[in-house]
């Protein structure tokens, strides 16, 4: 069942069968789960239990069943979460989604990592494991490697995917953390590696070495191939005069990303809230905190990316959504929360009216992550992200699909221009990254796959003898 869904509504399956909404339910059992504190708990952690990252740890401990048991601190004011399964030391270890999945393998590394590959995925979201999958099919040694958790953004977000085939319901980022890394963890040829931190993509022939770093230093990897499905990061959402020096600390009282949303409803009854953020993401949190009680509900935008539907119907709720505007600011006492947002419409040069807030919600999303690509890099356009086929400036040669202006190089997901943030159109991409891959080693293949490896080696085997 779909992790904390909020579709509360009655709907048709195609068969004419009711989905049954699962949202008052599933928070039950969640809760009760949280409260079991089995005697023998495969994990521990220490610290508070309703943050946001906290609150994506307990989704994922949820929907994998992980009997775990949560204490809280005596010192109120440390906000750290650590962990310890049997046998370790809970102060050594903070309780990061990827510490806590590397630790539980919910998506296993190996344990060395090999020096040569013919594929390298930089990035375990939807498109890099969707991508891994289909690169096992052709027999292609393949690492795919993650620095933060696997599953991406997804991963975490409390908003229910409803674009994604086979899950009429909805599908929660845990949800499909789980069904993804069990389907990864079946494919022989692929290694995943944990920590492992891309920071530069150099020629090596025919092939790319990519510099990383990992726990213990430093190392190098030669790929074939490289599908880039890095994703995105979190952005700043204010505005190039913001004093983020004098205002940082207020910056840590703001609640970020979906995941913060969830777990901040039973205390915004009757409060002002602004949500920062443009797409469909920030119209369910609105949606999620007008169920709540919200007393005031002010969403400030950029531009409107969300759906038609999603602004009519929080404009008929009573939510007051003001666009074309850059957040300048904050006002606020450190430790007490923000007072005031202070915003300014785009081409004016002041501040329009604060707004009096008790509680800020950034879901503005983020930005390609691109800026690790040092040396030889992809042509790129640092807002929109990495350039491929058709969108490339002028080519010499005619380009596969989703690759990049590098041969051999190609980009799917939120890294790629043009991204429409969608769990389905990523997974739909590292496929068909894949399937182009096989047009790339048609005349390739004996200058960029590695001799040892499988997919080679069926090559070999059933190419002439005398190849021209």
């Amino acid at each position: 069942m779909a992790l904390l869904s909020d579709d509360g509504d009655d709907h048709e399956a195609s068969g004419g069968l009711p989905l049954i909404p699962l949202n008052d339910l599933e928070k039950a059992v969640e809760e009760r789960f949280f409260k079991w504190q089995p005697l023998e708990p495969e994990i521990s952690f220490v610290g508070p239990s309703g943050t946001d990252e906290a609150v994506a740890l307990r989704g994922i401990l949820f929907v994998h069943g992980v009997r775990y048991a949560w204490n809280k601190r005596t010192d109120d004011n440390d906000k750290r979460i650590t962990f310890a399964k049997p046998g370790m030391n809970p102060k050594d270890e903070l309780a990061t989604i990827g510490n806590v999945c590397a630790a539980l393998k919910i998506l296993p590394a190996v344990d060395q990592v090999k020096q040569r590959y013919d594929l390298v995925i930089v990035g375990a979201g939807p498109a890099g494991m969707s991508a891994a999958v289909s690169a096992d099919e052709m027999n292609l040694q393949t690492l795919l490697m993650e620095t933060e958790q696997p599953g991406g953004q997804a991963a975490v977000a409390t908003n229910v995917i409803r674009n994604y085939l086979g899950f009429p319901q909805g599908l929660t980022g845990a949800k499909f953390l789980k069904v993804s890394a069990a389907h990864v963890k079946s494919c022989p040829c692929v290694d995943v590696s944990h920590h492992m931190r891309a920071i530069s993509l150099e020629p090596e022939g025919r092939r790319y070495k990519i510099d990383v770093e990992c726990g213990n230093g430093s190392t190098s990897v030669s790929a074939g191939m490289v599908i880039l499905a890095c994703g995105s990061k979190a952005s700043w959402i204010v505005a190039e005069d913001y004093d983020r020096d004098s205002e940082r600390y207020l910056y840590a009282e703001i609640h970020h990303g979906a995941a913060s949303v969830y777990g901040s409803l039973a205390h915004e009854r009757d409060k002002r809230v602004v949500v920062i953020g443009a797409g469909n993401t920030a119209a369910d949190a609105a949606d999620k905190l007008l169920d709540a009680g919200c007393g005031q509900l002010t969403l400030l935008a950029h531009e409107i990316e969300m759906r038609e539907d999603s602004e009519i119907r929080l404009r008929d709720r009573g939510a007051k959504i003001i666009d074309e505007v850059n957040v300048t600011g904050f006002t606020g006492v450190a430790g007490e929360g923000v007072s005031q947002v202070r915003y300014r419409k785009v081409g004016d040069s002041q501040d329009a009216p604060a707004i009096d807030v008790d509680s800020v919600y950034d879901l503005t999303g983020g930005h390609p992550n691109i800026d690790w690509i040092k040396g030889l890099h992809p042509e790129r356009d640092n807002k929109r992200g990495i350039l491929t086929d058709r969108y490339l400036s002028e080519e010499p040669d005619p380009k596969l699909i989703f690759e990049t202006s590098l041969p051999g190089v190609f980009a799917v997901g939120d890294v790629r221009v043009n991204s429409q943030r969608r769990v389905g159109q990523a997974v739909g991409q590292g496929v068909a990254a894949v399937a182009a891959i096989r047009g790339y080693l048609a005349s390739n293949w004996r200058a960029v796959l590695d001799p040892e490896s499988k997919a080679y080696q069926d090559r070999a085997a059933s190419a002439p003898a005398n190849p021209a």
